[in-house]
């Protein structure tokens, strides 16, 4: 089963067309990563699934994008933007926290989304900060801003923040960029740990990193998709230093 369909995808700002025609099938409860040169569009890939792209001006798009949300497979544009990005969450390369408090970066949004109050809010709270390893660093200073945590942290914050508005597809891009080994390795493992209940595709500009978490990998070349693998068939890719030549 797919969680994402993608089906002669265009998107163009300005006189300029970045993706062309992208046929692409995202599978279900597993890791798919975007790989690919700067500039070749993965960004763009990834803000397509849920209508971001149309924040900028002069974007045009074309083709067909379908997303698998409450078991169904619809036309992204038949969610209200609101719904889709709530159900397709996103983070982004740089950690965006709220200038709120660690607990109202968690609270505040499953307050809104949900109604959620009191003695439930904290509980949501904590199983998405233990889910991202957080719990333990953070659980003394919750009311402290979440600006005082170290960019590892309020990136995984953010990760935690998409997590509580209980997302059925979870977009990440680029989400290791800006940290260190340790950090990265803990998003990682946050990343292996969530695909058991949420479809992951994250852009990555490591192949590294593509190897330890792919379930399924898309190579992209100047807007257009290079090739695809599974996880076993990106790894020998890798090794034989086929994939470097062509698409690094």
């Amino acid at each position: 089963m797919n969680c994402v369909k993608m089906s002669g995808l265009c998107v163009s700002f300005g006189n300029r067309e970045i993706l062309h025609s992208i046929d692409a099938e995202f599978p279900a409860k597993k890791v798919s990563v975007v790989l690919g040169r700067s500039g070749c569009g993965k960004s763009t890939l990834l803000r397509s699934v849920n209508r971001l792209n149309e924040c900028f001006d002069g974007c045009k798009v074309s083709g067909n994008v379908q997303i698998l949300l409450g078991g169904i497979m619809s036309d992204v544009s038949k969610y209200p933007l609101p719904e889709l990005r709530r159900r397709a969450g996103m983070v982004f390369q740089s950690p965006n926290p709220l200038p709120l408090s660690v607990r109202k970066n968690i609270t505040l949004p499953s307050e809104l989304a949900f109604g959620l109050k009191g003695r439930e809010s904290d509980e949501l709270m904590r199983e998405v900060l233990e889910l991202s390893g957080l719990w333990e660093e953070v659980k003394d200073r919750l009311d402290a801003p979440a600006a005082s945590l170290s960019g590892g942290q309020q990136q995984r914050l953010c990760i935690s923040r998409a997590l509580a508005l209980r997302p059925e597809v979870l977009l990440l891009d680029e989400p290791t960029a800006s940290l260190d080994s340790s950090a990265s390795g803990k998003i990682e493992e946050m990343i292996s740990a969530v695909k058991e209940n949420v479809s992951v595709i994250m852009v990555s500009h490591s192949l590294q990193q593509a190897v330890r978490l792919a379930d399924y990998a898309v190579v992209l070349e100047d807007g257009k998709v290079l090739c695809d693998f599974d996880g076993d068939g990106l790894a020998r890719a890798v090794d034989d230093g086929s994939l470097i030549r062509r698409a690094f």
